[in-house]
């Protein structure tokens, strides 16, 4: 088995909460991903830009790129259409 682990970034107005169970929910419907080790979807650090979530699923290891891909691809679409934004990052100048 092998564990793949992605970084989520979500804007700061994003309910953590919500956010964490689209991605729960992701995980569910994907038959490859193991049950146990139960899936890691955790707040992993307030960036400059956005609010980033650490995800951790154990996959057999012949699906580890399969995984890997798909879950970026999932999350992306989901994320979308539920309103979720992403981040880019800002930088604001002040002239003196």
């Amino acid at each position: 088995t092998r564990r793949v682990d992605l970084a989520g970034r979500g804007i700061f107005k994003t309910d953590f909460k919500q956010a964490r169970a689209i991605i729960l929910e992701v995980i569910d419907k994907d038959s490859r991903i193991l049950k146990d080790p139960a899936p890691f979807v955790e707040l992993g650090a307030l960036a400059d830009s956005s609010v980033n979530i650490t995800v951790r699923v154990w996959v057999n290891a012949a699906d580890y790129w399969a995984v890997n891909f798909d879950m970026n691809k999932n999350v992306y679409a989901t994320f979308n259409e539920k309103g979720i934004s992403f981040p880019f990052p800002q930088l604001t100048v002040h002239q003196a």
